[in-house]
Protein backbone atom coordinates (compact mmCIF):
# COMPACT_ATOMS: atom_id res chain seq x y z
CA UNK A 1 0.00 0.00 0.00
CA UNK A 2 1.40 3.34 -1.19
CA UNK A 3 2.02 5.15 1.99
CA UNK A 4 2.54 8.20 0.77
CA UNK A 5 4.01 11.92 2.81
CA UNK A 6 -0.11 12.97 3.71
CA UNK A 7 -0.77 16.02 5.27
CA UNK A 8 -3.99 16.45 6.25
CA UNK A 9 -6.37 19.19 5.14
CA UNK A 10 -9.89 20.37 5.76
CA UNK A 11 -12.37 18.50 4.15
CA UNK A 12 -13.97 22.01 2.50
CA UNK A 13 -10.79 21.99 0.58
CA UNK A 14 -11.15 18.38 -1.02
CA UNK A 15 -15.06 19.07 -1.21
CA UNK A 16 -13.71 22.35 -3.54
CA UNK A 17 -11.33 20.49 -5.36
CA UNK A 18 -13.34 17.50 -6.29
CA UNK A 19 -17.01 19.78 -7.02
CA UNK A 20 -15.48 21.10 -9.90
CA UNK A 21 -13.76 18.73 -11.41
CA UNK A 22 -14.78 15.13 -11.15
CA UNK A 23 -18.39 14.06 -13.20
CA UNK A 24 -18.79 11.04 -10.31
CA UNK A 25 -21.89 10.57 -9.38
CA UNK A 26 -21.52 11.42 -5.39
CA UNK A 27 -23.31 13.80 -2.90
CA UNK A 28 -21.71 17.05 -4.33
CA UNK A 29 -21.91 16.15 -8.22
CA UNK A 30 -23.52 19.09 -10.02
CA UNK A 31 -25.42 19.94 -13.20
CA UNK A 32 -26.24 22.56 -15.56
CA UNK A 33 -30.23 23.50 -16.27
CA UNK A 34 -30.92 26.30 -18.63
CA UNK A 35 -33.99 27.83 -17.63
CA UNK A 36 -35.92 29.96 -20.39
CA UNK A 37 -37.96 33.11 -20.13
CA UNK A 38 -40.83 33.23 -22.28
CA UNK A 39 -42.24 36.10 -23.91
CA UNK A 40 -45.74 34.44 -25.27
CA UNK A 41 -44.47 31.76 -27.81
CA UNK A 42 -40.88 33.42 -28.06
CA UNK A 43 -38.02 32.61 -25.91
CA UNK A 44 -37.04 36.31 -24.63
CA UNK A 45 -33.66 34.83 -22.47
CA UNK A 46 -32.24 31.87 -20.90
CA UNK A 47 -29.99 31.40 -17.68
CA UNK A 48 -27.67 28.45 -17.05
CA UNK A 49 -27.83 27.90 -13.60
CA UNK A 50 -25.36 25.13 -12.00
CA UNK A 51 -27.44 22.53 -9.46
CA UNK A 52 -25.88 20.94 -6.53
CA UNK A 53 -28.24 18.75 -3.93
CA UNK A 54 -25.62 19.08 -1.36
CA UNK A 55 -24.06 22.77 -0.97
CA UNK A 56 -20.31 22.80 0.49
CA UNK A 57 -21.62 23.80 3.99
CA UNK A 58 -24.11 20.85 4.40
CA UNK A 59 -21.61 18.75 2.66
CA UNK A 60 -19.04 19.24 4.69
CA UNK A 61 -21.14 18.54 7.68
CA UNK A 62 -21.69 15.23 6.20
CA UNK A 63 -18.19 14.40 5.89
CA UNK A 64 -18.06 15.34 10.03
CA UNK A 65 -20.90 12.75 11.06
CA UNK A 66 -19.81 10.10 9.22
CA UNK A 67 -16.05 11.04 10.27
CA UNK A 68 -14.69 11.08 6.93
CA UNK A 69 -11.36 13.04 6.47
CA UNK A 70 -9.15 14.46 4.01
CA UNK A 71 -5.52 14.90 3.17
CA UNK A 72 -3.15 15.44 0.16
CA UNK A 73 -0.06 14.37 -1.06
CA UNK A 74 2.76 15.99 -3.23
CA UNK A 75 4.81 13.31 -5.84
CA UNK A 76 7.51 14.24 -7.37
CA UNK A 77 9.35 11.50 -8.81
CA UNK A 78 8.73 8.19 -11.18
CA UNK A 79 9.27 6.01 -8.62
CA UNK A 80 6.61 7.85 -5.84
CA UNK A 81 4.13 7.87 -8.97
CA UNK A 82 4.20 4.21 -9.63
CA UNK A 83 3.93 3.04 -6.20
CA UNK A 84 1.10 5.07 -6.02
CA UNK A 85 -0.76 4.44 -9.23
CA UNK A 86 -0.67 0.49 -8.40
CA UNK A 87 -2.46 1.27 -5.30
CA UNK A 88 -5.47 2.88 -7.07
CA UNK A 89 -8.68 1.16 -8.28
CA UNK A 90 -10.65 2.69 -11.29
CA UNK A 91 -14.31 3.61 -12.04
CA UNK A 92 -14.20 0.61 -14.67
CA UNK A 93 -15.71 -2.21 -13.95
CA UNK A 94 -14.55 -6.19 -14.79
CA UNK A 95 -16.45 -8.20 -17.18
CA UNK A 96 -17.95 -8.40 -20.59
CA UNK A 97 -18.80 -5.15 -23.09
CA UNK A 98 -22.43 -5.31 -21.59
CA UNK A 99 -21.71 -5.31 -18.40
CA UNK A 100 -19.03 -2.52 -18.72
CA UNK A 101 -21.06 -0.50 -19.92
CA UNK A 102 -23.52 -0.33 -17.46
CA UNK A 103 -20.97 0.87 -15.34
CA UNK A 104 -22.12 1.35 -11.41
CA UNK A 105 -25.78 -0.13 -12.50
CA UNK A 106 -24.27 -3.71 -12.85
CA UNK A 107 -25.48 -6.04 -9.96
CA UNK A 108 -22.13 -7.23 -8.82
CA UNK A 109 -19.84 -5.13 -10.59
CA UNK A 110 -16.60 -4.75 -9.52
CA UNK A 111 -13.69 -2.38 -9.92
CA UNK A 112 -10.85 -3.09 -11.79
CA UNK A 113 -7.27 -2.06 -10.88
CA UNK A 114 -6.07 0.77 -12.44
CA UNK A 115 -3.24 -0.82 -14.35
CA UNK A 116 -5.71 -3.81 -15.47
CA UNK A 117 -8.46 -0.53 -17.05
CA UNK A 118 -5.29 0.32 -18.74
CA UNK A 119 -4.91 -3.35 -20.39
CA UNK A 120 -8.43 -4.15 -20.88
CA UNK A 121 -9.02 -0.52 -22.78
CA UNK A 122 -5.66 -0.80 -25.05
CA UNK A 123 -4.31 2.42 -23.20
CA UNK A 124 -1.11 2.09 -24.63
CA UNK A 125 -2.11 1.30 -28.30
CA UNK A 126 -4.25 4.40 -28.08
CA UNK A 127 -1.30 6.59 -27.07
CA UNK A 128 0.31 5.80 -30.56
CA UNK A 129 -1.52 4.11 -33.06
CA UNK A 130 -2.53 6.15 -35.77
CA UNK A 131 -6.10 4.55 -36.75
CA UNK A 132 -7.46 6.62 -33.18
CA UNK A 133 -8.17 10.23 -33.40
CA UNK A 134 -5.10 12.71 -32.50
CA UNK A 135 -7.22 13.93 -29.93
CA UNK A 136 -7.64 10.57 -28.58
CA UNK A 137 -3.98 9.80 -28.63
CA UNK A 138 -3.35 12.75 -27.25
CA UNK A 139 -4.84 12.35 -23.90
CA UNK A 140 -2.73 9.26 -23.24
CA UNK A 141 0.49 11.19 -24.08
CA UNK A 142 2.16 12.88 -21.39
CA UNK A 143 4.00 16.60 -22.17
CA UNK A 144 5.43 17.61 -19.29
CA UNK A 145 4.59 21.59 -20.13
CA UNK A 146 0.75 20.12 -20.49
CA UNK A 147 0.70 18.95 -17.26
CA UNK A 148 1.50 21.48 -15.33
CA UNK A 149 -1.65 23.32 -16.18
CA UNK A 150 -3.70 20.89 -14.28
CA UNK A 151 -1.44 18.69 -11.71
CA UNK A 152 -4.12 17.50 -9.34
CA UNK A 153 -5.73 13.82 -9.40
CA UNK A 154 -8.58 13.31 -7.18
CA UNK A 155 -9.08 9.84 -5.01
CA UNK A 156 -11.25 8.43 -2.14
CA UNK A 157 -9.90 5.78 0.40
CA UNK A 158 -12.11 2.88 2.00
CA UNK A 159 -10.28 2.39 5.57
CA UNK A 160 -12.45 -0.72 5.63
CA UNK A 161 -11.73 -2.48 2.28
CA UNK A 162 -8.08 -0.77 2.35
CA UNK A 163 -9.00 0.39 -1.26
CA UNK A 164 -8.14 3.68 -3.49
CA UNK A 165 -10.75 4.71 -6.09
CA UNK A 166 -8.94 7.00 -8.53
CA UNK A 167 -12.53 9.52 -9.46
CA UNK A 168 -10.24 12.03 -11.58
CA UNK A 169 -7.32 12.56 -13.27
CA UNK A 170 -7.47 8.39 -14.91
CA UNK A 171 -6.57 9.35 -18.25
CA UNK A 172 -3.47 12.24 -17.31
CA UNK A 173 -3.04 9.50 -14.90
CA UNK A 174 -2.33 6.87 -17.75
CA UNK A 175 0.10 9.19 -19.94
CA UNK A 176 1.85 9.88 -16.56
CA UNK A 177 2.24 6.37 -15.82
CA UNK A 178 3.40 4.77 -19.72
CA UNK A 179 5.93 8.21 -19.42
CA UNK A 180 7.29 7.14 -15.83
CA UNK A 181 7.30 3.05 -17.51
CA UNK A 182 9.51 3.88 -19.98
CA UNK A 183 11.86 6.10 -18.12
CA UNK A 184 12.19 6.13 -13.81
CA UNK A 185 14.60 8.95 -14.08
CA UNK A 186 12.36 11.53 -16.00
CA UNK A 187 11.84 14.60 -14.65
CA UNK A 188 8.19 14.88 -13.97
CA UNK A 189 5.65 17.73 -12.71
CA UNK A 190 4.92 17.65 -9.51
CA UNK A 191 1.35 15.96 -9.40
CA UNK A 192 -1.24 16.71 -6.43
CA UNK A 193 -3.12 14.27 -4.91
CA UNK A 194 -6.70 15.02 -2.58
CA UNK A 195 -7.88 11.69 -1.04
CA UNK A 196 -10.88 12.15 1.49
CA UNK A 197 -10.54 8.35 3.55
CA UNK A 198 -12.46 7.17 6.33
CA UNK A 199 -14.87 3.72 7.36
CA UNK A 200 -18.12 5.09 5.73
CA UNK A 201 -16.78 7.07 2.03
CA UNK A 202 -19.46 4.76 1.13
CA UNK A 203 -21.93 7.60 2.03
CA UNK A 204 -20.26 10.24 0.08
CA UNK A 205 -19.32 7.89 -2.97
CA UNK A 206 -22.71 5.78 -2.87
CA UNK A 207 -22.41 4.90 -6.67
CA UNK A 208 -19.02 3.58 -6.74
CA UNK A 209 -17.04 2.44 -3.57
CA UNK A 210 -19.75 -0.63 -3.15
CA UNK A 211 -18.32 -1.90 -6.16
CA UNK A 212 -14.51 -1.72 -4.84
CA UNK A 213 -13.45 -5.72 -3.49
CA UNK A 214 -13.07 -6.74 -0.39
Amino acid sequence: MFPGSWKDIEPIDYITETRKRTGVLWLGHTYNQQISFLIGDNIAASLNLEISRFGPEFLNDIFRITMTRARTCVIKSPTEWMDFINSCYSLDIAGDEIKRKKGWRAMNGEKQSFKVWMDQDNIRNKAVDDKYDPTIRNYFRYNLREATKDDCVITVFDEIKQKRLLVDGINRSAALTMACEEDLKRDIDTVRIFECYGSHVDVIFPCDIPQLPS
